[in-house]
């Protein structure tokens, strides 16, 4: 999800910047700024209910149905799970940025060593 929104996300903000261009942001600030809206839609969610709760809102049926079916679709997983799988997505992730990192400075030393 982070993949697919993430263009779109960056011509927002290209679109609204003043000289029309915006850097690229990291893969871990990527998914750190999907968790962030994710929270803040989780926070949302339980302030909605706690007020049908609370009786400050009505009810809504359709809402209700779409919650339901929106936790029934969460699959069931461990913490541990969770926690090994994540781990590894973020080992991943940061394995590509090393050797991306390698590969610049690798080019940058030849380009050096080419010019002397």
């Amino acid at each position: 999800m982070v993949s697919s929104c993430f263009p779109v996300d960056l011509l927002q903000r290209t679109c609204l910047a003043p000289t029309r261009t915006k850097g690229l942001t990291s893969d871990l600030s990527q998914v750190a700024g999907a968790a962030a809206r994710v929270q803040d839609m989780l926070t949302t969610v339980l302030a909605y209910i706690e007020d049908v709760l609370s009786g400050k809102v009505a009810a809504d049926n359709c809402v209700g149905r779409f919650l339901m079916d929106l936790v029934n679709k969460v699959p069931t997983i461990s913490a541990e799970d969770f926690q090994n799988m994540l781990n590894s997505n973020i080992n991943d992730l940061l394995m590509v940025t090393y050797l991306s990192n390698l590969t610049q400075a690798q080019i940058a030393l030849n380009v050096k060593l080419v010019l002397l």
